[in-house]
Order: structure tokens, then sequence, then C-alpha cells
């Protein structure tokens, strides 16, 4: 598969985090793009390597565009850290919910040429790193798939 050039996933990472993923309320915790903070809770949006999966004759192509989002949180018991996966969850039954309206919101933000086909979890919430100072962190994995035209 060949690597997306920089300057596209630069231009779609800021439209689709800035114009939709952070616009995202879950229970009004803040969203971070790169860095957990230490605030909790906190949800961060991490970009992950993108790269085409389909070229046409015509120019245009398929991309996808892995991303993961870190949820982190305070977690004292075994229950409350079976309950921090629901946000990750969350996301993903929004994400298919843009995804079935034929991405109505998506369509008016990002950039022409731009058709959005897939916004979908890949991988689900995994704990990272288990549970230390009554601090847990989870992770999820998600692909937005586009066609891009010349």
């Amino acid at each position: 598969m060949k690597s997306l050039a920089i300057e596209e996933t630069r231009q779609i990472v800021d439209v689709l985090f800035k114009e939709f993923i952070s616009k995202i309320n879950i229970n009004g915790i803040s969203w971070e793009l790169e860095f957990i903070t230490h605030e909790m809770p906190n949800l961060c949006f991490k970009q992950l390597t993108g790269s085409m999966v389909k070229q046409y004759i015509t120019g245009d192509y398929v991309a996808e565009l892995p991303f993961a989002v870190y949820y982190r949180a305070r977690a004292a018991s075994v229950n409350d850290v079976l309950a921090l996966s629901q946000p990750l969850n969350d996301i993903a039954t929004l994400f298919y919910k843009e995804e079935r309206s034929n991405f109505g919101y998506l369509k008016t933000v990002l950039p022409e040429g731009v058709e959005p086909q897939k916004l979908r979890m890949t991988s689900t919430p995994t704990l990272e790193d288990g549970l230390k100072n009554n601090t847990a962190v989870f992770k999820a994995i998600y692909t937005f798939r586009y066609r891009k035209g010349k």
C-alpha cells in the first residue's frame, strides 16, 4: 500500500478532528490532540499512518486513515475499569450514525473532492498498561475511509 502525502493527511486529520470529532460530547469530557493530559477524565485523538488502498486510472484513489482514541479516567475497582470502555463504544455508535446518514455532516466540512465512505471502529477498546494509581487508559482504533478525486 502506498502512503498518503503528509499534507493530505494533515488536511484530513485537521478537519476530521477540529470540525467533527472534537465536537462530540461524551459526558462533557475534554478532547486533546496527540497528547493525553493529566486532566481526568480525558479523551485524546492520535493519528496513525494512512495509506492508499485502491488507485484508479483516472487518478482518483481510495485511502484509509486510521486513528486511535484514548480515554483516561480514574478507576478504583474492576467495575470502574469495565465501564471505562463505554465512551469509546459510544464514539463508535456516533460514527455509525454519521455513516448511516450518508455522512450528512462530514460532507459539509471535508475538503472538496473528498468523499467519505466509511468511519468505523476497527479495534475494540483495550486497557493500556493495566490499572496504575487508580487510573486506567483505554484505547480503541477507528478508520476513516474516503475516495479522493482529482
